[in-house]
Formats: structure tokens, sequence, C-alpha cells
């Protein structure tokens, strides 16, 4: 803030005798009548005011100039040194320097980004470093129908993230804010064993007895789009191939059980949505052929499973 200072004729004595003792002190050599490049005010007229400076040799002052009527003139320059604040590796760092929002509070930073003190704890949230006056916008993304979608401090849906919205083989997450940089779709991992049970896991089959799926261990592996996958159940290892089209995994795999009545061909499909990065959901079937005394009976099982990564 500029200071105006005010040279009445009333005050020319003292404005003399302030101007004389701006001459002496500790910064003017022994000798001299003033320190070189020293400023002071100056009487130009009676009623006008102006500003000399002290020579190179420091033996005198210059004439008066810059002369203006006495309640216009500013008084010297003031050359000492301001307080910058703190400094952070070489950096001068300037306190106080903008408020920024931290969770629902505001803050103080510096210049240099470093968080300083409270200075105000929000009730209903704070956006741009001030508190929110109403519901604060943007405060968090939560899923709806497996897309992140903005949420406000009162709980509204704002739409769709838009470019941030999950591709077809991601899985939305809940956050606690509308940070863009963070990660609203989580890509999968699928490799590695899942376990299979169904629900119900005993059923008649084709009408002639009934029968028990147990509970199952699935190795899954999964290369780009295609999928491969094997169960060891009841002393025989079937092994699947198939692919996963977004979150939709789907896979067939064969194989010979041996008895005393003989031999059948077993076909099995598996087909599954996953709901999470660790679960999904959906039907394996296995379609067979009996020989009931000489004729050959179609049959089909269908078991509603769901599965667990282990």
């Amino acid at each position: 803030m500029n200071h105006r200072t005010s040279l009445g004729l009333s005050c020319l004595v003292v404005a003399l005798s302030w101007v004389l003792c701006g001459c002496g002190g500790s910064d003017v050599p022994a000798g001299d009548t003033c320190a070189p490049g020293e400023t002071q005010l100056c009487l130009c007229t009676a009623t006008e005011n102006g500003i000399q400076t002290c020579n190179d040799n420091g033996t005198g002052w210059g004439s008066c100039e810059q002369c203006l009527a006495d309640d216009v003139v500013q008084p010297p320059a003031d050359t000492s040194t301001p307080d910058t604040g703190s400094e952070d590796n070489g950096q001068v760092c300037l306190p106080q320097y903008e408020k920024k929002c931290v969770g629902k509070n505001v803050h103080w930073f510096d210049s240099c980004g470093q968080q300083a003190e409270l200075v105000d704890s929000c009730d209903v949230g704070c956006t741009a470093g001030e508190c929110a006056q109403g519901c604060v916008p943007k405060e968090s993304v939560k899923c709806v129908d497996g897309q992140p979608h903005f949420f406000d401090s009162c709980g509204v849906d704002g739409g769709i993230f838009g470019a941030k919205a999950c591709a077809d083989h991601e899985f939305c997450k809940d956050t606690d804010t509308g940070n863009p940089d963070d990660k609203f779709c989580q890509k999968p991992y699928y490799n590695g064993k899942w376990v299979m049970t169904a629900n119900p896991n005993t059923k008649e089959v084709c009408g002639i007895a009934s029968t028990t799926y147990p509970s199952q261990a699935l190795q899954l592996t999964v290369e780009g789009s295609n999928a491969t996958a094997s169960i060891f159940i009841l002393g025989y290892t079937v092994n699947y191939e198939g692919t996963v089209e977004g979150k939709t995994l789907n896979m067939e795999g064969n194989y010979t059980q041996t008895g005393i009545t003989g031999t059948v061909d077993h076909q099995e499909t598996i087909e599954v949505v996953f709901s999470s990065p660790s679960e999904f959901a959906g039907i394996h079937s296995d379609e067979f052929e009996l020989d009931l005394l000489g004729e050959p009976l179609p049959c089909v099982v269908y078991w509603n499973v769901t599965g667990a990564k282990n």
C-alpha cells in the first residue's frame, strides 16, 4: 500500500529537520555530506515539494526535481529488502500464497505448493479453495450399471464420467473423490485357480437317476481374447478351449468316461459372465448319450454355477 507524505507550510521546520538528519547516519562515510544515490524530499517553492539525489561522490545533493504540490509528492522509495518468506532448495517460497481444498478443509499453501495452516473446516464441502455454500459438484464417483458416474455432495447423480467411461472388458470402481486422475476403471486379471460350485448341486439326470455336482477347481489362463482351462474331477482331466469377449467366458471341452457298462463320451460347455475380476456366474452343461437296453438315450445336464477366484 502506498502512503502519501504531506508537507504543509506549518510543517516546514519539521521537514527541514528531517532532511538534515537524513544526510547523516552510519551509512554516510566520514567527511561526506550524504550517501551516493541516497534520495530525500526537498522544497521547490513555498507550495511545491520535490526529490533530490546525492551525487556519486557523496559531497552534495543534486537539484530539486519532480516538483509537485505538497499534497501529492510521494516520499522516496523504500529500498529495504522485504520479507519474502522461506526458501526451498534455493527457491523463495512466499507464505499464504493461495488457498486450496484438503478434503473438506481449506488450507493455506505457499508459492512452492507446501501445505500450511488450516483456514476453515467446511460443513458441506470445499471447492476451489473455499467452503461450498451448497452441494459440491463431482465430489465422488460411483458405479451405475457398470459405468462411473459423478455424484455431488448431496448424493445427486451428475451423469457418466465421459471420456473416463470403462471399456467392455473393464470393471467400474467407486472412488471417494471426483479427481480425474483417479482410476475409476479396473482391468481384470483372470489367470489362476477358480472354485466352481452349483446351486442346486443335485438333480435328476435324464429321468433315470440323480447326480451331484461336486465343487470343482478350474485352472484358467487368458491371453488376449483366447482362454484355456482344465478341470480334474473323478479321475478325469477335462481340457477346455474358448474365448473371452468383453466379460463373457465361453469354452468347450470333452472327455471319455469308461466303466463296466462301457464308454460314454461327454461334451462340456462353460458359459459364464464375470461380475468382478474375482467372480463369475453362468451355466456349466454336460451333453452325452446313454445306452438304454441297446437304445441310445441323448441327455444334457445344465448346472447353474458360480465361480470365485482362489
